[in-house]
């Protein structure tokens, strides 16, 4: 059981480095490259989930499947890996001072996200049993609730997390999203 959660990260993870590897092969700019891949990745996760829905196939075969699909695909459009080349630049001790700090500060909280899953208020009454209420339907439509907001807020960020916990069986890596 570990290792098909192991390996079904891994092909999420794969999949964003193609993608991410087809925008810098044609820029050369690590950052215009990597929100281009976040806002491609954030399109494929909600196409997905709504074509899923739509067939109420929203589980992890039906997922898994996409995701491998669309790495072959990307696999045939990206000719060479290009690694991104990273200059090295001399920082003043201040300098140095802040960057550790915001480093320090990352990882963190980083494996605060890692380690616990969402428990406020807010996480508990409406985004998680959201989230939750699609795995077990099998799909995003309308559902009957006393909760508002589970039916009219915007999904995106649940869709991420829904994706993720499909993927891993777990709510794990739910903080991951607001992480990031």
């Amino acid at each position: 059981y570990p290792l098909r959660r192991q390996r079904q990260m891994c092909i999420r993870d794969r999949y964003y480095f193609l993608i991410f590897n087809l925008f810098y092969t044609k820029s050369n700019n690590f950052r215009e490259s990597f929100v281009h891949t976040f806002v491609i990745f954030s399109i494929h996760i909600f196409l997905t989930t709504e074509l899923l829905s739509f067939f109420n196939q929203l589980n992890f075969y039906s997922l898994s499947f996409f995701y491998i699909i669309c790495i072959g695909v990307i696999f045939y459009f990206t000719r060479e890996f290009k690694l991104p080349k990273f200059y090295s630049t001399k920082f003043s001790y201040f300098e140095s001072f802040i960057i550790f700090l915001i480093c320090f500060s990352l990882s963190i909280t980083f494996i605060i996200a890692i380690i616990s899953a969402p428990n406020n208020y807010d996480s508990m009454t409406y985004h998680m049993s959201r989230v939750t209420n699609w795995i077990q339907n099998n799909s995003v439509s309308f559902y009957p609730t006393n909760e508002w907001r589970q039916n009219s807020f915007p999904p995106l960020s649940e869709y991420i997390i829904l994706n993720l916990q499909i993927l891993s069986n777990s709510d794990r890596y739910a903080n991951m999203v607001q992480w990031f």
